[in-house]
C-alpha cells in the first residue's frame, strides 16, 4: 500500500485573527480519496461569537455543517444561544468472524436554535433554557460489503432491514447546575505546565418532548444528560466525568436509544517528577436505533496499539494505567522531555448488535516518549511505541506519533458513539455548544 495515507494541515490562530483552519487528505484502499475543510472563526463580527462551517467528502458519505453560537466562556455570562443546521451521510462498518466488512448507510439531516440563561453567582450557578431541534435520519435501502475490489451489494440478511428511518421534531428544556472552585496542579496531564483543575460538581440535562405543531412524525420524548465531579488533595487528584441519553415512545411507553459512556481517572503525584495515572473508561448502547457497535481498535477510545477492529460489541470496557516521568528541560531551557510506561487492557460485550461478539480480555503494554516545546508548555508530542494482543495475529509493534493538548478537556468521547447520538443533545450545557 502506499506509504502516505493521509495529510493534515491547519492553523489554530491564522494570521492572529482567533480563526481556526483545518484540511485533511486520506487514502483508503479501492475507495476515493476523502477530503475534509474545517474553519472557526472565534470572534465572528468582532464580537464572542463562534461561527463554524464544516464540508468533507469522505471515501463513503460526506457532510456538511454551519453552527453559529454565542457560547458560555466565563462564569460572569448571563447569556449563551446558538444555531446550527448540517447533513451527514456515514457508513456504519460491522467485520463478521471471517474478516468481511459489512456496511450500513446512517444518513441524518438536523437542526436546532436555542439558548440559555444564567442564574445565580458565578462558581456557584443555574442555567435554564429552552431550545427547538429537528433531526431526520435516512438509513440505506440495503447494505453494502466493502471489499478490495471496491463496494458491492450486501446478499446476507443480518443487516437488510434491521433500522427504521425516523423523523422528529421536539421543544426541549435545558437545565443546568455547577458549583466549582479550581485548584491549581503542576503535571498532570502534561510535564510541566501548571493547569486548572475543576473541583466540585457540575450537571446538565436535556428533556426534549416531541412536537406535532413543528410537523414531528414521532411522538416521543428525549432524555439527555452529563455529569461531572472532582477532588483534589496534596498529592493525588479525583476526576470523574459521564454522559448519556435514552428516549421513550409515547405510543407504547418503550425506552429505547440508550447510549452511555464516561471516565473516572485518578492521577497521583509520586514526586515532584513522577505521576502514576489510574483511569477506567466505559461506553455503550442499548436498543440502539441506528446503527452501532464499538471496537477496542482506534487511536481515541480503544487500546493503544491496536489499529484491527475485527471484534465489535455493544458496550466496551477499558483499564488504562501509566506511569510517567519528568526527565527534565533541555536544549537551554527551551523543552521538556519525558518518559512513560502504560498498560492498556479492556474487553467487549456483545451487547446485541451485528456480528457483536464477547471477548476474552485483550491488552496492550508500551513505553511513550514525551516532549513539550517550549518548556511547560501544555501542548506535547507523544511517540507511543505499544505492543497490543492483537487475535490472531500474536504480538506486534505498534506506532504512534501525536501533538496534543490535554490540558483543555479531562474527557472526549469516543467517534464510534458519539455518531448514534442525537444531534439535539449538547455534550456540556455549560461550554454549550
Amino acid at each position: 500500500g502506499p506509504l502516505v495515507t493521509g495529510v493534515r494541515l491547519g492553523d489554530g490562530n491564522t494570521g492572529g485573527e482567533g480563526i481556526y483552519l483545518m484540511s485533511n487528505w486520506w487514502k483508503e484502499h479501492a475507495l476515493r480519496d476523502g477530503y475534509a475543510f474545517d474553519m472557526t472563526d472565534y470572534q465572528f463580527l468582532g464580537r464572542p461569537i463562534q461561527a463554524t462551517v464544516l464540508a468533507r467528502r469522505d471515501p463513503l458519505g460526506g457532510a456538511y455543517h454551519f453552527g453559529v453560537q454565542r457560547p458560555f466562556l466565563t462564569g460572569f455570562q448571563r447569556f449563551a444561544w446558538r444555531m446550527q443546521q448540517g447533513e451527514s451521510d456515514d457508513y456504519v462498518r460491522f467485520t463478521d468472524a471471517a474478516g468481511v466488512v459489512h456496511a450500513d448507510r446512517l444518513g441524518r439531516t438536523y437542526a436546532d436554535i436555542g439558548g440559555l440563561v444564567r442564574i445565580g453567582a458565578p462558581g456557584r450557578l443555574a442555567l435554564v433554557g429552552l431550545s427547538v431541534s429537528h433531526e431526520a435520519t435516512r438509513l440505506g435501502a440495503a447494505p453494502i460489503l466493502i471489499t478490495g475490489q471496491g463496494v458491492q451489494p450486501d446478499p446476507g440478511p443480518v443487516l437488510d432491514g434491521r433500522y427504521d428511518s425516523r423523523s422528529a421534531s421536539r421543544v426541549n428544556l435545558l437545565l443546568g447546575y455547577r458549583n466549582l472552585r479550581y485548584v491549581r496542579a503542576t503535571g498532570l496531564d502534561a510535564l510541566r505546565n501548571t493547569q486548572d483543575v475543576p473541583v466540585g460538581v457540575q450537571v446538565g440535562a436535556l428533556i426534549g418532548k416531541s412536537a406535532p405543531f413543528l410537523g414531528s412524525q414521532a411522538h416521543d420524548m428525549l432524555i439527555g444528560g452529563d455529569a461531572y465531579a472532582g477532588a483534589g488533595w496534596r498529592r493525588a487528584v479525583l476526576r470523574f466525568q459521564a454522559t448519556g441519553e435514552m428516549r421513550r415512545s409515547l405510543v407504547n411507553n418503550a425506552w429505547d436509544g440508550l447510549l452511555v459512556s464516561g471516565r473516572l481517572a485518578e492521577y497521583n503525584k509520586i514526586g515532584t517528577r513522577q505521576t502514576f495515572i489510574t483511569s477506567l473508561e466505559w461506553g455503550g448502547g442499548w436498543r440502539v436505533r441506528v446503527p452501532f457497535r464499538v471496537t477496542l481498535a482506534g487511536t481515541h477510545g480503544g487500546i493503544r496499539g491496536m489499529t484491527e477492529g475485527l471484534e465489535q460489541g455493544g458496550r466496551r470496557g477499558i483499564l488504562r494505567l501509566e506511569d510517567r516521568i519528568d526527565l527534565g528541560s533541555h536544549l537551554g531551557q527551551t523543552a521538556d522531555f519525558g518518559l512513560s510506561f502504560f498498560a492498556d487492557a479492556g474487553r467487549l460485550w456483545a451487547g446485541g448488535v451485528p456480528f457483536g461478539t464477547t471477548t476474552p480480555l485483550r491488552y496492550s503494554v508500551g513505553v511513550s516518549l514525551l516532549a513539550a516545546f517550549p518548556a511547560a508548555s501544555a501542548r506535547m508530542w507523544r511517540l507511543d511505541i505499544a505492543v497490543p494482543n492483537v487475535p490472531g495475529r500474536g504480538l506486534r509493534l505498534a506506532l504512534r506519533l501525536s501533538h496534543s493538548d490535554q490540558t483543555l478537556t479531562f474527557w472526549r468521547e469516543p467517534r464510534d458513539i458519539a455518531m448514534a447520538r442525537e444531534r439535539s443533545v449538547p455534550a456540556s450545557l455549560f461550554n454549550w455548544p
